[in-house]
């Protein structure tokens, strides 16, 4: 018998003499392809033959391969010693052009210090009481007697007003002074909290129900009774002592923590304690990851091998998991010396490429288990070089199409979202080489392995007598999905269902999305038992009328000539209705009195302030001094020269508590435009809250998740057309990664959240992943030929498992995160993902294409040409496999080669068999 195709002389154990001997295909048979197919045909073949020659040289140069593999991501890592983490919610939320950055800037230049409030809620059945303010007393006397570094104090450290400590609480009614309340009885508290209108301690007005919560009133509308109060002492803090402010307010913390008898509940907050629970909350959620990876480990173990001594996935599990450990490193690295930030959602990039590659290893494995258990008779060179064949190209059409749609990401104004896509973009990039290299090879150096049938963790250990177990041979899913998924999936009634079903659904997901509200509840993103979310619950809860703290900061000018304009522009605020109770500390109308009253002799200009400047800068600075002026003192810095000169002024405001975010959003323009429209002859004012970051961050939500969602769709469109080659297959994978995104958006409507960064960075994520499900799928269909419905079976059955497998890691990566505190919405997302990933990837695209799918490419199944001309249907042949390897055998004997095969005949056998079995073919081994 006379063997055409394939010929290796591997008689000394010499691979490199393998060549591909392909017969002509009958011109007869070939049919006549367009212009379309020939340039689709050329892509696939061209993609195809390079990775077989990658293949190929891996397969031949393993340990080559492995040794640069990993030299080249440890080399490109050491960019990791520039690391900063950056925790400035400013810089990582909000555009360089933001004019927060400008604001804050100019108060950190001129304003030395900073106030920093240690705020209590205390809370029992009335506070009202004796009892109660000799507890608050007594809190009172431990923080401030509360020391750290020696000499620091609450007392050396504290805002002073007219030389004494502020401490803005019911207190300040009797001069925290303890004999003095010692001496009230219940009726005194209940009448000094209805009649005292000035506070007498610090002369500024005072409101009791500003301090309390859960207030009782009689007939009369007066006080009689009061759930809940806060009380808050004040920290002055330069930026070098800022250190030693947060020691003290870590004391004060842990003072209230530790409770008093009287008070039923205690909540305490500092200016630190928000990102300092955040970023401990986030960091305890990635050690839960960290303690649930052994779980995924034993996944991807059980699905990469097979539960026996030989065949067990340890080696190619490391392999794996190696290749997403170097290409973190690699892009962590680059981006780092690059210089790009690294925030809290950098941390879980791990953890996201982890999925990501052992995905493309399932597919790599999938293939390979296909071609490797009906081949064994051919070189392992040429085993691997066919499974990357394949494989090489699916996996390229996923990574690239991840890629893509994490670097248009790179165009948002957000620069935690766009570094955060940078880092992604290299990670996958990295990612995709690892295991287009690195894996392989390793899998080249575990088939030597088991072919000489010893053990993988104790390689001197040979079992030569060994025979694996029937039952561990068996693939679970792949027969799951082969006798029973893909039957009922795309019959009449399983078709029409899923149709039905995803129209219904996306449907009302799209309604849902339509309903999704934009906000920021910043104790939402909290672990449940922080204590800064307690306070924040509570606040929100009881003192709901009480909004931000806004300033409008005023620096050096001629405050003689603008004393008017100044004045005017505190009225507009005064008389807005968005400052709480109207209450602005503005000094100018007492110091225009005080001028009046006491300096009468003074000659006054139009704005009834001293005409003679000398006079108006040392009568000012006079006034600061006086009961009148000592409560605004903490708002004004002048100089000491002779004649003094105002270095900066603010003017402290509380805004109205708004749910709604376009009301917060216009509350913000409009105090800055009041400020920036206050009609100076020079100098400048400015409002500015810390809470503007979130509320102006909030603006870009919308306009960033339209635009990144356009420009990934149109990316992933283009990508997949370029490498699918298919414009029908490319639009419904496209169709499927939209329906999974808006079907996530609905879900977490539904599940309470709201569109907020944090979600715009997850929602980019999750676009990532959904090409996943659908590309792999998309791919699969064009390279098997038979009806539709076959075709779609064929797709099911090789891809299928190895789907599957990467949507369980990606699930068991972050289920743990049910258990987390911080990170809710990343369980909700990525789960979310993992499911509707699936129903769209294996339940939805397959009944499409099973309908209307396009023809496959042209050098599919056996009716192709070229390499895959030789394409065998490994589903259809396994009864044959014995008898096509005793005829090798016997032609082999009777040429008298014991160590030349031809494989010629028996692809050709194939052929006849899967021309008998009528078509179905895969297109899963061209040799």
């Amino acid at each position: 018998m006379d063997n055409k195709g394939f010929e290796s002389d591997y008689s000394n154990g010499n691979t490199n003499s393998l060549q591909r001997v392909i017969e002509p295909y009958p011109q007869a048979e070939r049919p006549t392809p367009g212009i379309v197919t020939k340039l689709r045909n050329a892509m696939i073949k061209g993609l195809e033959s390079i990775f077989y020659k990658i293949g190929l040289t891996i397969a031949r140069n393993p340990l080559k391969t492995i040794v640069i593999s990993i030299i080249v991501p440890i080399l490109l890592s050491i960019g990791m010693i520039k690391f900063k983490f950056n925790e400035d919610f400013a810089e990582l939320l909000l555009p360089p052009s933001s004019r927060i950055f400008a604001d804050r800037a100019w108060v950190q230049d001129h304003v030395p210090y900073e106030q920093r409030p240690i705020r209590l809620i205390l809370k029992n059945s009335n506070v009202l009481t004796k009892k109660s303010m000799l507890a608050l007393y007594d809190f009172h006397v431990q923080i401030t007697e509360l020391t750290v570094e020696g000499d620091q104090n609450f007392e050396s450290m504290c805002v002073r007003i007219g030389g004494r400590c502020f401490v803005d609480s019911l207190l300040a009614l009797w001069g925290n002074d303890r004999g003095k309340i010692e001496k009230l009885t219940d009726e005194d508290i209940v009448y000094s909290i209805n009649t005292v209108k000035t506070n007498p301690t610090y002369f500024f007005a005072f409101n009791a129900t500003r301090m309390l919560g859960l207030i009782e009133y009689n007939s009369t509308d007066h006080i009689v009774a009061a759930g809940i109060m806060h009380a808050d002492w004040f920290i002055q803090s330069s930026l070098e002592l800022r250190p030693t402010a947060k020691k003290l307010e870590y004391k004060a913390i842990d003072l209230a923590l530790s409770g008093h008898p009287y008070f039923d509940m205690i909540n305490v907050f500092t200016m630190d304690s928000y990102s300092e629970e955040f970023f401990n909350g986030v960091y305890g959620d990635i050690i839960l990851i960290v303690y649930g990876f052994p779980v995924v480990l034993l996944y991807i173990i059980l699905a990469l091998g097979k539960p026996n001594l030989l065949e067990h996935g340890v080696n190619l599990t490391i392999a794996a998991v190696l290749g997403v450990i170097l290409s973190t490193g690699a892009c962590f690295g680059l981006g780092m010396a690059a210089g790009f930030l690294f925030g809290a959602p950098h941390q879980a990039l791990i953890f996201l490429l982890l999925a990501v590659g052992v995905d493309d290893a399932f597919v790599i494995i999938t293939t390979w288990n296909r071609i490797n258990k009906h081949n064994k008779q051919f070189p392992i060179e040429e085993r691997i070089a066919i499974t990357m064949q394949h494989a090489g190209v699916s996996v390229t059409v996923t990574s690239f199409s991840d890629l893509v749609a994490f670097a248009c990401g790179i165009s948002t104004q957000m620069p935690v979202l766009k570094s955060f896509c940078i880092y992604c973009s290299i990670g996958i990039l990295f990612l995709f080489i690892m295991q287009s290299t690195l894996f392989p090879a390793c899998l080249t150096l575990n088939q030597r392995r088991v072919e000489s049938r010893r053990d993988a963790c104790f390689p001197c250990i040979v079992y030569a007598d060994y025979t694996p177990s029937a039952w561990s041979q068996s693939e679970i899913v792949r027969a799951g999905i082969k006798k029973i998924f893909a039957p009922v999936l795309l019959s009449v009634v399983g078709r029409v269902l899923v149709i039905l079903f995803t129209i219904g659904l996306a449907a009302v997901m799209a309604w849902s999305v339509s309903n999704i509200r934009k906000g920021f509840e910043i104790e939402r993103s909290l672990p449940t038992d922080s204590y800064t979310r307690k306070f924040l619950e509570s606040q929100r809860l009881y003192f709901s009328s009480e909004g931000p703290g806004i300033q409008t900061f005023c620096g050096p000018m001629d405050y003689q000539k603008n004393i008017n304009a100044l004045n005017n522009m505190v009225q507009q605020y005064e008389n807005s209705s968005f400052i709480m109770y109207g209450l602005v500390a503005n000094w100018i109308p007492l110091y225009k009195f005080y001028v009046g009253f006491f300096h009468s002799d003074l000659t006054r200009n139009e704005d009834g302030v001293p005409a003679n400047k000398t006079a108006f800068y040392v009568t000012l600075k006079d006034f600061f001094t006086t009961a009148f002026g000592i409560p605004f003192s903490k708002y004004i810095e002048m100089t000491d020269d002779e004649v003094p000169q105002v270095k900066w002024t603010y003017f402290p405001m509380q805004q109205i508590v708004s749910q709604d975010v376009w009301e917060n959003e216009y509350i913000m323009e409009e105090v800055r435009r009041i400020a920036d429209n206050a009609n100076l002859t020079d100098g400048k004012c400015f409002s500015y809250s810390v809470f503007h970051i979130f509320t102006e961050v909030i603006r870009y939500v919308e306009t960033e998740i339209i635009r990144n969602f356009v420009l990934a769709g149109i990316a992933i469109f283009i990508v997949t057309l370029l490498l699918i080659v298919d414009v029908v297959t490319s639009f419904f994978v496209l169709v499927c990664v939209c329906l999974t995104t808006i079907d996530i958006m609905g879900c977490l409507h539904f599940w309470d959240f709201y569109l907020d960064v944090n979600l715009v960075v997850l929602l980019i994520i999750s676009i990532g992943l959904a090409v996943d499900f659908s590309a792999h799928v998309g791919y699969t269909f064009m390279t098997v030929t038979g009806t539709r419905k076959e075709r779609a079976t064929s797709t099911l059955c090789q891809i299928g498992p190895a789907i599957i497998h990467g949507a369980v890691t990606t699930f068991l990566v972050f289920f743990v995160l049910i258990f987390g505190q911080s990170l809710s919405s990343f369980f909700a997302v990525f789960i979310l993902v993992v499911i509707f990933g699936l129903f769209h990837g294996l339940c939805f695209l397959p009944v499409v294409l099973s309908i209307i799918g396009p023809s496959p490419y042209y050098n599919a199944g056996p009716e192709g040409t070229g390499s895959s001309r030789l394409t065998s249907n490994i589903e259809q042949t396994v009864d044959t496999e014995e008898e096509l390897q005793t005829n090798i055998s016997k032609e082999s004997l009777s040429n008298g080669t014991s160590s030349s095969v031809k494989y010629g005949s028996m692809n050709g056998k194939l052929e006849e068999k899967d021309e008998m079995d009528g078509g179905g073919v895969s297109n899963d081994t061209h040799f």
